[in-house]
């Protein structure tokens, strides 16, 4: 799949069948998923697993609120491309 990408230069990546990089200007996160076969949705992004990928520069805690705003963020894009995704924890 190609990254998907907004107007604003975030952009997502799907690593294989589970986990997601998304990158949200010069920050890089992980967030776990999983593949579904579902009639609702295709896949399932888990926003309580939202951290930074490797060691990315001026890396700090991310709040819940942050997590989960991400993983709307990634969900979004994702719908752009036409890939049904639902959000848990």
């Amino acid at each position: 799949m190609k990254d998907s990408k907004d107007k604003e230069g975030r952009s997502v990546e799907i690593l294989g069948r589970s986990g997601i990089k998304f990158i949200d200007q010069k920050k890089i996160y992980f967030l776990d998923s999983e593949m579904l076969k579902n009639p609702d949705y295709e896949m399932v992004v888990f926003w309580g697993s939202v951290r930074y990928f490797h060691d990315t520069p001026g890396s700090t805690l991310i709040s819940e609120i942050e997590k989960i705003n991400i993983a709307e963020t990634v969900i979004a894009l994702l719908a752009k491309d036409g890939i049904r995704a639902d959000i848990m924890k």
